[in-house]
């Protein structure tokens, strides 16, 4: 399996022009564009793929149920046709790991798509605890089951927003497997602390020139 990744976020597109291309957006877009008004439509944006090790899937809005479908149509081809490794979402780190645990099966998976989406409890929770991402993980886990491991697509965030769960995460794992670690580690995250009920209030700290965290 290629390392190669399908990566979903809110973007705005800037048009650059490419060799033998117009300069104006607008012509480029005319110029470039594939319209798709269904599933057999793809074929032609799937073969633009063949060679690419990233691609990325943007959309106008959060939680729109057309764009979840589409991106699922093109994502389940990317993998099947194109061998692509991973989905990475603009989602947090933490909860996004136990999709990525249920659709390849690993020790602590949850018993369902549903449960495991359930993880995604921070605004906006609904972007990806939603019927359409259940969907995606109940087939991509379907995918990968005659696979083996090292073969096995995934599903990872690629945003950090949950600082605190990731410190707790990393204590939890010292504790376990290298507790003498454990105190520097909690002396290196000691600044953090005061902010961990409200991130904001890190990011005003930073911005008033707080260092010692930063």
């Amino acid at each position: 399996m290629k390392f190669s990744f399908i990566l979903f976020l809110i973007m705005i597109t800037l048009v650059q022009s490419c060799s033998g291309q117009s300069n104006d957006p607008v012509t480029y877009l005319k110029q470039s564009a594939v319209a798709v008004k269904s599933a057999d439509d793809l074929c032609q944006l799937i073969a633009r793929t063949e060679n690419s090790r990233f691609v990325l899937l943007g959309e106008a809005s959060h939680g729109t149920h057309e764009y979840y479908l589409w991106r699922k149509r093109i994502s389940k081809r990317l993998i099947e046709e194109n061998d692509f490794s991973f989905i990475a979402v603009e989602g947090d780190w933490n909860a996004a790991f136990q999709v990525n645990r249920y659709v390849k099966n690993l020790p602590g998976a949850a018993a369902s798509a549903s449960e495991a989406v359930s993880s995604f409890k921070r605004w906006p929770q609904w972007m990806w605890a939603n019927e359409e991402t259940i969907a995606l993980a109940e087939w991509l886990r379907e995918y990968n089951m005659n696979r083996p491991p090292e073969k096995r697509a995934g599903f990872y965030g690629i945003d950090v927003y949950g600082f605190d769960e990731s410190m707790d995460e990393v204590i939890a794992y010292l504790k376990e497997h290298h507790p003498q670690k454990v105190d520097a580690a909690q002396g290196a995250y000691s600044c953090l602390t005061p902010f961990r009920d409200n991130m904001h209030d890190y990011v005003h700290a930073v911005l008033q020139g707080a260092t010692r965290c930063t």
